[in-house]
């Protein structure tokens, strides 16, 4: 029997865009690659956040337009914040703090400020906005 078959509740189109960690299975647009292979008709599992999909095989980000079709499968608020705090796979400093709500924001697993480091431009000009000074911009207004 096909996956596709025993799996129940698709909803045909991308998820809605959300910024909680939350997981789905999704089913890729024929062309979009992960690793170099095509998924398409093969379901990958993502986690939601910062405007991209993230696959939880690995760091490979992925634009919520590559998904055909998606299943929610752990996105109910209060049963994730009923888990245990999680801290960043990086720096180990504590994910979604409150004392600093951009910087320690959870990116699939990795704080705000690790991933700028690592060169995203999406928390990059997050953190940005709230610290100029420590993260400038060059001379043409874009991440250097």
């Amino acid at each position: 029997m096909a996956l596709d078959n025993t799996l129940q509740g698709w909803i045909e189109g991308p998820p809605p865009e959300r910024d909680d960690g939350g997981l789905a299975i999704v089913e890729l647009a024929f062309g979009v690659q992960v690793d170099g292979q095509d998924h398409h008709g093969h379901p990958i599992i993502v986690s939601r956040w910062s405007a991209k999909l993230k696959t939880t095989g690995g760091a490979h980000r992925l634009n919520y337009v590559d998904v055909l079709r998606y299943i929610d499968i752990a996105h109910d608020p209060a049963a994730m914040r009923s888990s245990p705090p999680s801290h960043c796979k990086i720096c180990k400093r504590l994910l979604n703090d409150p004392g600093d709500p951009v910087g320690s924001k959870d990116c699939g697993g990795d704080c705000c400020r690790c991933m700028a480091s690592c060169g995203d431009v999406d928390c990059y000009m997050a953190l940005h906005a709230v610290e100029p000074d420590k993260y400038p911009l060059d001379e043409q207004g874009e991440v250097p």
